[in-house]
């Protein structure tokens, strides 16, 4: 009986937590080394590109992000962000998609139970956990000097975000969830990382750019109404039972000693965060309906 996916049972039969050592304490010199390097790949292009009038040869910077800006103006703190998170972004949806649609070891490597689910081990949750913390750490930090990112709600979701990853890996919980809600929900973020850069740098007409940001465009409105609407709330709704199944049989404490306000923790964010998903979801509505009037 694996000690990482199930408890072990003393010779009564009782069950004991299963020994898996803290994820963060075992991680961070990957955290370390992720957010250096992030950094790096943010400040190779900001400083690069700093006087230049654009940035790798690419399209000028729209008007309203150069206003007040005197000499040459490249924004290359705008293309720099877009670059080093979607570096961080891809990972972990790529790894997230990977994890629950193709290999489905989400559901497979996993007991489909409540407690399974909630404090089975999966190494993919693991990495993807200290992957998505440093991210949101990393991107709070570089927010804050970029006006565009600096707005108090985006704030607030990277803290919430970084709470919900750190005690995940920290704990070694929620294995499960951590596959959909911090990778599979990025996935919709692939598609947004070039509607942003378009926001941004416009494409000219007819150039493969614009054409990929026509592309891009409708699936992330398509995977955003999948992932982070549809299933997000049909994930959320499992993840409050298995929740109350094992804190009221008493699981949770033969599992994890002391650590329910962990999953209380968890629940109390899922809330907001949720609602945060419907309101970015209505801003996606709107701007559907001001493509389709434009079009009639």
């Amino acid at each position: 009986m694996s000690t990482t996916t199930t408890a072990t049972k003393q010779s009564t039969g009782e069950e004991i937590a299963p020994i898996i050592p803290p994820g963060f304490s075992k991680r961070r010199n990957d955290i370390a080394g992720l957010f250096v390097g992030l950094t790096a790949v943010y400040a190779a292009i900001y400083f690069g590109f700093k006087d230049s009038e654009t940035v790798f040869g690419f399209t000028k910077p729209a008007s309203e992000y150069c206003q007040e800006t005197e000499g040459p103006c490249s924004r290359s703190d705008l293309f720099a962000f877009q670059v080093a998170s979607g570096l961080a972004i891809c990972f972990c949806g790529v790894l997230g998609f990977q994890a629950w649609h193709i290999s489905r070891r989400a559901h497979t490597a996993l007991p489909q139970t409540p407690q399974g689910r909630l404090f089975g081990f999966l190494q993919e949750s693991e990495t993807l956990c200290m992957v998505n913390l440093t991210f949101q750490i990393w991107d709070f930090v570089v927010s804050l000097i970029i006006p565009e990112h600096s707005g108090p709600l985006m704030l607030c979701h990277h803290v919430m975000a970084a709470t919900v990853c750190y005690m995940a890996l920290q704990h070694q919980v929620l294995h499960y969830y951590a596959v959909f809600f911090v990778g599979v929900t990025e996935f919709s973020s692939l598609f947004l990382l070039v509607v942003d850069l378009a926001k941004y740098f416009p494409p000219e007409e007819g150039t493969i750019y614009d054409t990929l940001v026509g592309v891009c465009g409708p699936l992330f409105a398509v995977a955003f109404t999948i992932y982070r609407v549809y299933l997000w709330w049909k994930v959320s709704f499992l993840l409050w039972n298995d929740c109350y199944q094992v804190v009221t049989s008493g699981i949770s404490n033969k599992l994890r000693p002391g650590k329910n306000y962990v999953l209380y923790t968890f629940l109390v964010l899922n809330v907001p965060l949720s609602f945060l998903q419907l309101y970015w979801f209505t801003i996606i509505l709107k701007e559907v309906q001001k493509l389709l009037v434009g079009e009639s």
